[in-house]
């Protein structure tokens, strides 16, 4: 089944989204062939809901096999027996198409750059303060997200100028709605996508999106950026690089920010 669904990525350009697909689709027929099984064998079938569970957890660990980044697992997981009591409750059909519209509009990067929705803490907005240099600092946010970095920062610092750049259209719409009411002229959002900016004349670079970009996106920071300049990735490594410096961030996900020195 891996070299089949290797063959299938290969031909579809390897994109994470029909991979899920493929996973779900396996798991549905794992997870069904044994509920028709155990119907046959005992003459009766076990509970829908516990088939759909059965079906996400097949698909979460068919998913690990196909290369599937480690945040697409709770959405295999997830996603069946979700769906399994959604459609169980009396919910007119339009409200699942805006549900859908809401979702792709969200999670606009997911399936083609593998780049999921990620929000900075807290303390990593506190610890990217303190690499600004004194001055007009200049900063970036690759995707941006709601903005919240961009606008913490810029709060903080009214000597700075203060970018984010977003390409999924519902979070840019939001942070820059928040961008253009927060009173903060030296803060800005844009739509667009990281490989269609130059990342010269920054003093920081911050990015936090996942593995998949990350060694395209230092090989762009270290043709462009200025020498001295900080390239920062929350979380994710780049492959074949050591950073200069790491800053643990204590949360949840056991995040860090990992700083580089132009």
């Amino acid at each position: 089944m891996t070299r089949i669904a290797e063959a299938l990525l290969a031909a579809r350009g390897d994109v994470p989204f029909f991979a899920a697909v493929l996973a779900q689709g396996a798991g549905a027929m794992a997870a069904f062939g044994i509920s028709f099984a155990a119907e046959y064998a005992f003459g009766k079938a076990p509970p829908l809901l516990l088939v759909l569970a059965a079906q996400g957890i097949a698909a979460s660990l068919i998913g690990i096999r196909f290369g599937l980044a480690r945040w697409w697992i709770p959405i295999n997981l997830v996603l069946p027996p979700a769906a399994g009591v959604l459609l169980a409750l009396p919910i007119p059909g339009w409200v699942y198409l805006v549900l859908s519209g809401v979702f792709a509009l969200v999670f606009w990067n997911a399936g083609s750059n593998r780049v999921p929705l990620y929000l900075s803490s807290r303390r990593a907005k506190a610890e990217l303060a303190r690499l600004l240099p004194s001055g007009r600092a200049r900063f970036l946010d690759l995707g941006s997200g709601l903005g919240g970095t961009v606008l913490a920062l810029a709060a903080k610092r009214a000597d700075g100028e203060f970018l984010g750049i977003e390409s999924a259209p519902l979070p840019f719409a939001l942070s820059w709605l928040r961008a253009t009411f927060a009173g903060l002229p030296h803060a800005r959002v844009m739509h667009g996508d990281f490989r269609n900016h130059h990342l010269g004349g920054y003093d920081v670079v911050y990015a936090f999106l996942s593995p998949a970009p990350m060694a395209e996106l230092f090989r762009k920071a270290r043709s462009e950026m200025s020498p001295g300049s900080l390239f920062v990735s929350n979380t994710f490594e780049v492959p074949g690089e050591t950073p200069n410096q790491v800053v643990d961030l204590d949360d949840w996900r056991g995040g860090r920010l990992l700083i580089w020195r132009m």
